[in-house]
């Protein structure tokens, strides 16, 4: 079997989103199924602006042939206000405005799509679906399509495009049960053939004291206790929220003294570094894991996430997590593994984050029960054998029907 995964972004830089998740997808793929895999992107690096940083061409990463395609970059703040009106009754979109909203919004690439078109492995494979490379490449198919939708509640998502867009799928791959609830309920897919899958977890199996010592010196973290947020440092993602609730009750939360922020920084003024907040930005793989590991717990403020890769990290690492309640994948991890707290307003975070820094036999249960939890549902070689099945029905029933 061959697989082509299409996604906007692919490159050894791009650690987290849903562009390396579904590349680490393709490299287990052929690493436990022997599956043969190619990955199709465009030359975009910035997420925001998807401008270019990587030449058009093949180049091969991490063992896997990776195709990009050349893209415009887009003007965000001109697209943002142009798309205004759009956000404001998505509904009411009209197809003629949908196929504009995904040019505008990009990354969109003309020679993507001929790519897509021209593909004759046994299927495709599209993640995330909300941009051009999915909702414009899955009409372009002549083979079977497969769906990862990364799907949360939020305006653009009511767009009656994207209800066709989904419809097209030959296998609807969904992350969480809630993704799959939610999705069910605003574009009507229980009728199609789909599975919840997820992606698989990896993360080292020890960690160099001394190294880790001294990236946490660096950060003004040793011998701090201290809360980690890991992601995109935006508002759309609760960072201003986090940084403000912080900021306004630290003082009743005794068992950590500092909040870290870790990951790109879409717009400085959401969060302002002071004695008890710290930005650490964009990191390298090894300052990622030796500040994750060490925190006292993650706070995942966000609630528009699908499947949320790094809450299941740091259960793998032994970190109890704190989740945003309204986040329905992310609540959906705590409340099977039973590994962290949840919160929907500023006095559940604190109660939140206290349960999950104090020392004590109930924290050392939640460190047992997430690990067990990651090691049972989200083990690569597990998860590989459930999607390969999933996909060879699926290309089965697409081919023969």
């Amino acid at each position: 079997m061959k697989l082509t995964f299409v996604t906007p972004r692919a490159g050894s830089e791009i650690v987290g989103g849903a562009e390396h998740a579904i590349f680490m997808l393709a490299e287990n793929c052929a690493k436990y199924a022997g599956i043969e895999v190619e990955v199709l992107s465009t030359t975009s690096g910035d997420e925001r602006t998807w401008s270019a940083q990587y030449p058009p061409g093949h180049e091969v990463v991490a063992g896997i042939d990776v195709y990009r395609y050349p893209n415009e970059p887009i003007e965000r703040e001109a697209f943002d206000s142009w798309a205004q009106s759009l956000l404001e009754s998505p509904d009411r979109v009209t197809s003629s405005q949908f196929d504009e909203w995904l040019i505008k919004q990009g990354p969109y690439s003309p020679a993507l799509l001929d790519a897509i078109e021209n593909c004759d492995s046994d299927a495709l494979v599209f993640h995330p679906m909300l941009s051009s490379p999915t909702s414009h490449g899955v009409f372009r198919s002549h083979r079977p399509v497969v769906i990862h939708p990364a799907f949360h509640d939020e305006p653009l998502s009511r767009m009656p495009g994207y209800r066709n867009v989904i419809q097209r799928a030959d296998l609807i791959a969904f992350s969480t049960r809630s993704e799959q609830e939610l999705a069910g309920k605003i574009l009507g897919t229980e009728l199609k053939r789909q599975s919840v899958i997820g992606f698989g977890v990896d993360a080292p199996s020890s960690f160099d004291s001394n190294v880790c010592k001294s990236i946490l010196e660096r950060y003004g973290l040793e011998p701090s206790r201290y809360a980690i947020v890991v992601g995109r440092v935006d508002a759309a993602k609760g960072a201003d929220l986090c940084c403000e609730m912080f900021n306004s009750f630290h003082s009743l939360m005794p068992n950590i003294d500092k909040l870290v922020f870790v990951g790109p920084v879409s717009d400085a003024s959401q969060v302002s570094p002071n004695g008890h907040i710290v930005v650490a930005g964009s990191v390298d793989d090894e300052t990622k894991w030796a500040l994750l590991s060490h925190a006292q717990c993650l706070v995942s403020p966000s609630i528009t996430e699908s499947f949320s890769l790094v809450v299941l990290e740091a259960m793998k690492v032994g970190v109890p997590v704190v989740v945003n309640g309204l986040c329905g994948p992310t609540h959906e991890h705590v409340t099977r593994s039973a590994s962290g707290a949840s919160f929907s307003n500023a006095a559940e975070f604190v109660s939140a984050v206290n349960i999950c820094t104090k020392d004590s036999p109930q924290r050392d249960e939640m460190i047992r029960r997430g690990r067990s939890y990651v090691d049972t549902f989200y083990n690569w070689e597990t998860l590989i054998g459930r999607y390969q099945e999933a996909i060879e029905r699926a290309v089965s029933f697409a081919t023969s029907s």
